[in-house]
Order: structure tokens, then C-alpha cells, then sequence
């Protein structure tokens, strides 16, 4: 953003240049919620008056440089943004975003405003906000605004709709598969529509799945990392990418606490219980949005009352601590066992019966602002759960990629 403003010999006194951006969706027509009143004429420190030509030919002149503005900057320099414009830092109960200076960033490409999940706010967003330390009482003001690109991976300011919420499906252990397979199925997931993988990643195969991830960006298809590491109580601290979503370990929905029957020691803890303790150590305040995993039941495909009982299942999981007021969720894992490796056609229509079901309970989280992220497992990988069967993709498969 780069912000110049033209005073002829005008004397400061009472206007303050306020710069403010929260952004809404991207890639969607915008709708207001309400008449436009900031930054509209006739407000009620002044009024507009009448372009005339000679407003345009000072404008033209200042704007061809024959004439200098009494200040202008392109906020690349940090010295210069930090005195010459005050970061605001508030929570008004009237916005929809609190505003903190932690959001505001000097570039060479010009000032920065972040829209970020809010921590130790009352709203759910924050935002960055500047007020020039000079008032002026008119003049000709000029900005110049770029909107950036919003993924986010559903990490998305304002009201949550359904198309906002990031899709994609699970790509399970890619260098499991030769070069020429990795390529084969990279293509095939371009072709689907697929925009976003997820996938482990270990220390030692560091280089393999980096490459890997090279090979998809060229295909357009952004990544989704597990990255398993260790994390020390009492020293929790993020400092490198900001702006990549950052979910805490997966949050199992699991039937029964205690042991589980695998070859792995592993204890099944509640999810209730994890995130209590993510909050007690400090983990909770590093996080974008919660991580689930959830495996309905697949009885009785088509049937209303096994739905109504897979819906409340979901909402179990969910509403505890989904919320519009808390943290948003992502289900990076969710999906339907297959019994037949032969793709009979009667197990393939219950399946997509399944997925159709599920996708519309998702569909009403998403409308509630508590689900911003779906992650189906898996398109390839594991045999059991894949969506591309028999040498296509499965019905199940075309609705998950469906749009909502």
C-alpha cells in the first residue's frame, strides 16, 4: 500500500488519516451488510464538493511529479512508519475484528495489514490499523490498495460461508510410490480439481518430500503438512511463518479412553481432555483452528434415522469446541472404509450416499463459522479408504471434491 497526500501550503489541524483493512472474502462477490457510510461524502466533519478542472490539472501536476506533495511515503521504511503513524491497538464491541499493531508490517512492497485469527480478543479476527500523528484539514488524498490473496487455508475474516472452507484429500506417504507414480498421481489429482494435498513428513525423508512438494506447486496443489515433532511445556513460541495456519496434533474422535488394541502403545485420550491440556501448557494460544479426525459409522446408507445418529455424532465432536466465539476446526480426516477391493457397483452407490450425507451436515458447520477446513481420507495411499478405485475415481470421490 503506498499512501500520498497533496496540501498546497494547507495548515494541519483536523483531520487524522486512518488506514484500515479488513479483508473480506476472496475470490467471492462481496455483499454489504449495510450502506457504506466511512469514507462516503458528506460526513459529519465535512463535505465533498465538485471535481472542477482545476482540481484535476493540480492533480496532474502533482501526480507527474512537477510539483512535490507536502508528505507521501511508501511505508518501506520502518523508522519512517513508526513516526510519522501510530499503531492502534483496540477491541471495539462495534467491529468485527480487533485491531493490534502485531498486525502491521513495513515491506518493500508497501505497508502490510494482516487479518489474522485473533488471540485474547473478543472478536474472533484481528487486523492492523495506522492513524497518521499529522491531522490535516483538507486536501487531495491518494492511496494506492492492493488486496492481497486469502487462502487460508479457511482461515478467512468476516461471516464463514460454505465456499469459503478449504477442501482437499489426504495423499498418504508419497515417496511410497516411485517417481513416475508420484508424477502419474499428481497429474490425476490436477486433472480432478484436487488444490490442496495433506501428507506426513519425517526428518529423514526431508529431501524426498520436499521435492515432492516442488513437483505438486507446479501442479497447483498446495500441501497440507504433519510434521512430527516435540513440543517443550513453557516455551511455546511462534516465530518463523506467521501466515501458514498452524493446527495442533491431531484430535482423535475415539468411542472408549485408555489402551487401544494396536501393536503402537498407544493411550486414547478424549478430545475434551487433549485440548484442556493444550490450554493448561500454553499450546492453544499458538493455534489457528483445532485438528479432528473423525470416522463416521457407515451402517445403513440412505436410512434417516442412521443419519440423524451419524449427524449427532458429528456434533458431539464438534460443538463442544467448534465454536463461533473459540477457534474454528478442521477435519483433515474423515471417510468411509471400502470392504471389497473388486468395486461392486451396489458399495459404490453406498458410499456416495454416505459422502452426500456427510457433506451436507459439513456444509451447516461451515454456514456456522465452526468448520473451515475438510480434509478426506484418503485419494490414494491406502487401499482401503481410497478414492480412486478400479482405475478411476469413485462416485464418493466426485462428491468429495464437489462443491458445496
Amino acid at each position: 500500500m503506498q499512501r500520498r497526500i497533496w496540501l498546497e501550503s494547507w495548515i494541519p489541524r483536523s483531520i487524522v488519516l486512518a488506514i484500515w483493512l479488513s479483508f473480506a472474502q476472496a475470490g467471492a462477490a462481496a455483499t454489504l451488510s449495510s450502506p457504506v457510510s466511512w469514507g462516503s461524502p458528506d460526513q459529519p466533519w465535512g463535505q465533498r464538493r465538485a471535481v472542477t478542472a482545476a482540481d484535476r490539472s493540480a492533480i496532474a501536476a502533482y501526480r507527474s511529479g512537477r510539483k512535490a506533495p507536502i508528505f507521501a511515503t511508501n511505508f518501506t521504511s520502518v523508522s519512517e512508519l513508526q513516526s510519522d503513524w501510530s499503531a492502534v491497538s483496540d477491541d471495539n464491541a462495534g467491529n468485527q475484528s480487533c485491531r493490534r499493531p502485531g498486525n502491521i508490517e513495513s515491506s518493500t512492497a508497501g505497508l502490510r495489514l494482516k487479518t489474522l485469527l485473533a488471540n485474547g480478543c473478543r472478536a474472533r479476527w484481528s487486523t492492523g490499523y495506522v492513524a497518521s500523528k499529522a491531522t490535516y484539514a483538507y486536501g487531495f488524498f491518494e492511496a494506492r490498495i492492493k488486496i492481497g490473496d486469502v487462502m487460508s487455508a479457511g482461515i478467512l475474516p468476516g461471516t464463514v460461508q460454505a465456499g469459503d472452507v478449504l477442501r482437499g484429500v489426504n495423499f498418504v506417504r508419497p515417496i511410497q510410490f516411485s517417481l513416475e507414480e508420484q508424477n502419474a498421481k499428481l497429474n490425476e489429482l490436477q486433472a480432478a480439481g484436487v488444490q490442496v494435498m495433506r501428507f506426513g513428513m519425517y526428518a529423514q525423508d526431508k529431501d524426498k518430500n520436499l521435492d515432492f512438494i516442488k513437483r505438486a506447486q507446479a501442479h497447483h496443489i498446495s500441501t497440507v503438512l504433519i510434521l512430527h515433532g516435540l513440543y517443550t511445556p513453557g516455551a511455546p513460541e511462534r516465530r518463523l511463518n506467521k501466515h501458514t495456519p498452524l493446527l495442533p496434533t491431531s484430535l482423535v474422535d475415539i468411542e472408549q479412553e485408555g489402551p487401544w488394541p494396536t501393536p503402537k502403545p498407544y493411550d486414547g485420550v478424549s478430545v475434551l481432555a487433549a485440548i484442556a491440556f493444550f490450554r493448561a501448557h500454553g499450546l492453544d494460544r499458538l493455534v489457528d483452528a483445532y485438528n479432528l479426525h473423525t470416522y463416521p459409522w457407515g451402517d445403513r446408507p440412505g436410512d434417516k434415522t442412521s443419519a440423524i445418529h451419524r449427524m449427532r455424532r458429528l456434533g458431539a465432536l464438534v460443538d463442544p469446541i467448534c465454536g463461533t466465539n473459540g477457534k474454528p476446526c478442521w477435519i483433515t480426516e474423515w471417510g468411509f472404509a471400502y470392504a471389497s477391493k473388486a468395486c461392486p457397483a451396489s458399495e459404490e452407490r453406498d458410499h456416495a450416499l454416505l459422502v452426500q450425507e456427510m457433506i451436507g451436515d459439513f456444509t451447516r458447520l461451515a454456514k456456522e463459522g465452526r468448520l473451515t477446513g475438510l480434509i478426506y481420507y484418503s485419494w490414494t495411499g491406502d487401499g482401503q479408504f481410497d478414492l480412486t478405485r478400479c482405475g478411476s475415481i469413485s462416485d464418493a470421490g466426485r462428491q468429495v471434491l464437489a462443491p458445496f
